[in-house]
């Protein structure tokens, strides 16, 4: 078996790849994290569907208390509201302090509304930084093995396209994948 040693280009490009992927394991934890608590969010909004009374009852509260300092609230006030939106005595739902209580409620339910359109916006941008570090990663593995195949041509194009600028490294950095992958094809055969 013949090894090409690795040229500068080469080593130049793992050690960038290094940098960039540094942070994938916590970037995928990030991502779990946040389509976890998307689907809270999301079971939240389902199960209420816009109804003040069914806020108080869901099962998650921790979901909802949890957020009430980012609403400049406090669990005294959304639970003082709860208890207020209970009430079935018409001299209770004239008062004014039930018409506040019910919009705090839905201002409270519009919160998760738009923090599920947040989220969902994360988690594209995340999803797609996983899905090109995962390909940095793939080619970090391949190059610093010690007989880099590259298989997928039109893939490695584009990453060639986006991670090496210039012409000189580029020639380079395909030659020496050119000679590796003939030594991994003639092996195959052999």
């Amino acid at each position: 078996m013949v090894d090409i040693v690795m040229n500068d280009y080469v080593k130049k490009l793992t050690n960038d790849l290094a940098l960039l992927i540094a942070d994938l394991d916590e970037k995928h934890e990030e991502l779990s994290n946040k389509k976890e608590y998307c689907e809270r969010v999301s079971r939240f909004l389902a199960y209420t569907n816009g109804d003040v009374n069914l806020v108080g009852i869901y099962a998650d509260q921790d979901l909802i208390i949890n957020c009430l300092d980012k609403v400049n609230s406090t669990k005294e006030m959304y639970k003082a509201s709860c208890y207020l939106l209970k009430s079935s005595d018409d001299s209770v739902r004239s008062l004014p302090q039930y018409k506040e209580a019910n919009d705090y409620i839905l201002g409270l339910i519009n919160y998760f509304k738009i923090d599920k359109s947040d989220l969902l916006t994360d988690i594209q941008d995340l999803e797609k930084i996983c899905r090109e570090k995962e390909i940095e990663k793939k080619y970090y593995d391949i190059f610093t093995s010690t007989n880099p195949l590259v298989e997928d041509v039109m893939e490695f194009r584009e990453f060639l396209d986006k991670h090496v600028v210039n012409d000189e490294e580029k020639v380079n950095i395909l030659l020496y994948t050119i000679d590796n992958n003939v030594i991994n094809y003639r092996e195959k055969r052999s």
